[in-house]
């Protein structure tokens, strides 16, 4: 499970799809950026 970051509206999700949607607007592509894990 990959996280993501709308940048439209500002939402972080996670998402087992190869081409992600954001749930709450819908955008996706270039609208969203996959969020790296930070392990400490």
């Amino acid at each position: 499970m990959a996280k993501y970051f709308c940048n439209v509206c500002e939402v972080e999700f996670e998402s087992d799809d190869e081409n992600p949607v954001c749930p709450v607007c819908g955008a996706s592509g270039d609208d969203l950026v996959k969020q790296e894990d930070e392990a400490e």
